[in-house]
């Protein structure tokens, strides 16, 4: 077998927003570098790509004023941000009826206002009841581990204008239908973000800022700063740590290769993937990562496809609408107005999840964009018929990342154990949830980073850059720790 080649301190495995991030605070400490990354681009579940005479973010796009530690990395970078648009009424799009009026809920009846805003205070009180850091130990956990969200609506719920409210801005939130998410692992992710009644509308909390550029940028900066040592088309497939030194071999994802092989070693590792890929490694000695990773086991990515169209005119405007819908009912779920800061490219930005974006994957994209115009002609009007330009991404059909953030929440939900899609039943005392950030380790000289082990906004940006400066952090840490050579 080739031998390694030339050792470095730490090997981060992925270039995401979160592997970038600690690789670019390892080598501003001093330590020697290498990143490695399956894909032939940089950003993991950003995505930008050209729309039009603009550009379409069919990743992670958004960020709150109060996620900190995405706002100073922007500004380090020089990468703008502008507040989405939302001048104009929003559309609301329920099974009986549309509303395009604001304020939405002025128009439901009395009986479906008092019920909804007595769930969501409800919900919210709950959420303060979860230690963020050891949501298994609320008073409770046991008994909401082991129901899911659709299980609590059931019990509490009654007006079905309400229940059709809820059950929406949980697809909204999570990227997932209600009965599959534990409705601990709800209040956990509630809690550690901006839980509902800081939302706007259906959910909208986090997405009142956006990158100027798009979101990937914040990688592809990050990316051509560290420069060489960012390799792309590098597949890791084995790890071994039994030796002096841990050794990383990885195949070529660049078809003209062949799959050729190529072996590193490095004092640390740090894992900054989807715990979904984890498995995907074959780790020597075996390390309970998939475990530890992925909250039991029971971790899921939200199935989100992202279709964005550009139109010659914000038409939209002309009739005082925002471009901002939800729907209930059909396909789309999300509609947002997606048009370049400056206005030169007006476009709107839909959203398919859940269920619907599992059906509707195994398509064509000719298929997914006939059948979301159609919907966008029932929110907008005919003018929505003649896009000038289309771009999508169909998170689940892609390789590295079968799931993504979800319109304003998590890429990654959890599933109750009673359900057939959860996986193994264990002891229904046990709650099912792992808090975020309690389960990154480290595991001997392995560290994990990605957004999924931030302990505040995991699943966001932010959580992932959180994650990056913690992974880095430990790591040098170890790093100074070490004798002389």
């Amino acid at each position: 077998m080739t031998p390694p080649s030339s050792h470095r301190d730490v090997i981060v495995i992925g270039a995401g927003l979160s592997g970038l991030v600690a690789a670019y605070r390892l080598a501003r400490g001093g330590a020697s570098v290498l990143v490695l990354e399956a894909r032939q681009r940089v950003g993991g579940r950003t995505l930008t790509v050209p729309l039009g005479r603009g550009y379409a973010d069919l990743g992670g796009q958004w960020m709150s004023p109060t996620q900190h530690r995405l706002a100073a990395l922007s500004e380090e970078l020089g990468v703008a941000t502008v507040p989405q648009a939302r001048s104009g009424h929003m559309v609301i799009q329920w099974a009986d009826r549309t509303d395009r009026r604001e304020p939405w809920w002025s128009r439901l009846p009395l009986a479906t206002t008092w019920e909804l805003t007595r769930r969501v205070r409800q919900i919210d009180r709950l959420c303060q009841q979860i230690p963020l850091d050891a949501p298994e130990s609320a008073r409770g956990a046991a008994e909401w581990s082991q129901q899911s969200l659709a299980d609590w609506l059931d019990q509490n719920v009654r007006t079905h204008r309400a229940r059709e409210t809820l059950e929406l801005a949980s697809q909204l939130v999570f990227g997932a239908e209600p009965h599959e998410l534990s409705f601990l692992y709800v209040l956990h992710a509630l809690g550690v973000t901006s839980g509902l009644t800081g939302r706007r509308a259906f959910g909208p909390g986090a997405t009142e800022m956006r990158f100027v550029g798009g979101a990937h940028r914040l990688s592809r900066v990050l990316a051509a700063r560290l420069g060489p040592i960012v390799r792309l088309g590098h597949r890791v497939a084995s790890i071994d740590h039994s030796g002096p030194r841990v050794v990383v071999t990885c195949r070529s994802t660049v078809a003209r290769s062949g799959g050729a092989e190529a072996r590193f070693s490095a004092q640390l590792i740090i894992l900054a993937l989807s715990p979904s890929l984890f498995a995907r490694i074959d780790i020597t000695p075996d390390l309970a990562l998939t475990a530890a990773g992925c909250h039991g086991g029971r971790l899921h990515l939200s199935p989100v496809i992202k279709c964005a169209f550009a139109y010659r005119e914000a038409f939209w405007r002309q009739d005082d609408l925002s471009g901002e819908a939800y729907r209930s009912q059909g396909a789309v779920r999300a509609v947002v107005d997606h048009s370049t800061p400056d206005g030169s490219q007006p476009a709107l930005l839909a959203f398919i999840v859940g269920d619907r974006a599992r059906s509707l994957s195994a398509g064509q994209p000719a298929e997914r964009r006939s059948l979301v115009i159609a919907e966008l002609v029932e929110l907008f009007g005919r003018r929505a018929e003649a896009p000038v330009d289309y771009a999508e991404k169909n998170w689940p059909d892609d390789r590295w990342s079968p799931g993504c953030v979800a319109i304003v929440g998590p890429a990654a939900f959890e599933s109750p154990p009673h359900r057939p899609e959860g996986g193994q039943p264990r002891d229904p005392a046990r709650p099912w949830i792992i808090a975020p950030g309690t389960s990154h380790g480290p595991f001997g000289r392995i560290h994990l980073a990605g957004t999924e082990t931030a302990t505040r906004w995991p699943s966001y940006m932010e959580g992932a850059v959180e994650a990056g400066e913690r992974a880095a952090g430990e790591v040098l840490s170890r790093l100074a720790q070490r004798p002389p050579a």
